[in-house]
């Protein structure tokens, strides 16, 4: 029976001398809460208002992307002609950063089909600068692009798809390589039109391929008719 009490009692001592321990080792915690109680309930208060604030920013936003569209939407499918146009170019000026865009490439869209080519140009390059590095973008600035072409601006189109060309690299499909090989062809420089289209060959296959062949050909005959004729310029004797 001694034995037990003298066990408990040791017990109790423990217990007793880790409960100074923790005691020691938390009070600086302890006495920081207490000093700083204040604050701490002030910033866990500013976070859970950034939160907030957040969430409702984010549900505004969505419901401000689906207005748009909405609005987008019903003046693509209800009005025509130049009514159309100039409705989606009021648009254009108004939408949100996120939709700017597809909002651009749809008031080029309307403008060419209105043949406002001028119009559709403008419209495609601020759709691509809107969405520089992505597929709307280069969507963009392909029909940007084909409506200079359309506006027999053929060295812009051509300088563009330099730049485009270094961008997509291998990746770039067929017809971008298409569109590269008829600006160069306008702007005279047969030489890259035709290794344009032979690069195109090696994707295809029978009839398309054989055409696309024959078109590079074509080009490189009147490379070598250009090339003999600055030669014959050259070697003439000058008046």
């Amino acid at each position: 029976m001694k034995e037990q009490n003298s066990q408990a009692v040791r017990n109790q001592d423990l217990i007793a001398e880790i409960g100074t321990e923790v005691g020691q080792e938390s009070a600086p915690l302890l006495e920081f809460i207490t000093n700083n109680g204040g604050k701490i309930a002030a910033f866990v208060l500013l976070l859970v208002l950034v939160t907030a604030l957040s969430a409702l920013w984010q549900w505004h936003t969505k419901k401000e992307r689906s207005s748009f569209l909405n609005e987008m939407s019903a003046v693509t499918l209800q009005r025509t002609g130049q009514d159309k146009v100039k409705t989606l170019e009021a648009l254009g000026k108004k939408a949100p950063d996120s939709l700017k865009a597809i909002s651009w490439l749809t008031v080029g869209d309307a403008a060419n089909e209105n043949q406002d080519f001028d119009l559709a140009s403008e419209a495609y390059a601020k759709a691509a600068k809107a969405d520089a590095d992505g597929v709307t973008g280069t969507m963009a600035q392909l029909a940007h692009i084909a409506s200079l072409l359309k506006n027999d601006k053929n060295q812009e189109a051509l300088e563009l798809l330099h730049i485009l060309s270094r961008r997509l690299g291998d990746e770039a499909p067929l017809v971008f390589k298409n569109l590269y090989a008829d600006a160069a062809s306008r702007s005279g420089d047969y030489l890259l039109a035709s290794q344009l289209l032979e690069d195109m060959a090696k994707e295809l296959s029978g009839d398309d391929a054989a055409f696309i062949k024959k078109r590079a050909l074509a080009l490189q005959l009147k490379a070598a008719d250009k090339a003999s004729g600055n030669s014959s310029q050259e070697s003439s004797p000058s008046n």
